[in-house]
């Protein structure tokens, strides 16, 4: 209920993925073995989930799995919705799975550490360069 199935067609490793795969989070995680390890995935839905409207078998999405059950590096994941989102063609499914946690972080940089208000009300500017 409230999931899709993803057929992955790329992931990426974030640095909690191969500290959960080292043991240095046990005994917290992973809370069982065996444990297909990763969180961030891009790929095409091939099912939805009971009660889900806002996606379509071949939606290209991109997803954060939760964190204790990971599954990103699996064939196919079941990815819930609330966070998941359709990508579009212009981004392709290797950038696209390198978004979730990378994008978490710096949103929470801007929004915590740098105390920006991301309201839509502030004046302030930012300039993000790479």
């Amino acid at each position: 209920k409230g999931e899709v199935l993803v057929k992955v067609e790329a992931a990426s490793v974030n640095p909690v993925d191969w500290k959960i795969q080292s043991g240095h989070l046990w005994p917290f995680m992973p809370s069982k073995f065996p444990c297909i390890p990763g969180t961030d995935i891009a790929g095409e839905v091939v099912s939805l989930g009971v009660g889900v409207d806002n996606f379509a078998v071949g939606d290209k999405v991109v997803s954060w799995l939760d964190i204790r059950t990971g599954g990103s590096l699996a064939e196919f994941a079941a990815a819930a919705v609330k966070t998941t989102v359709k990508r579009t063609p212009a981004v392709s499914s290797i950038d696209g799975a390198c978004l979730p946690v990378a994008g978490i972080t710096a949103l929470q940089a801007v929004r915590d550490a740098a105390r920006l208000k991301l309201d839509g009300k502030s004046e302030a500017n930012l300039l993000v360069t790479a």
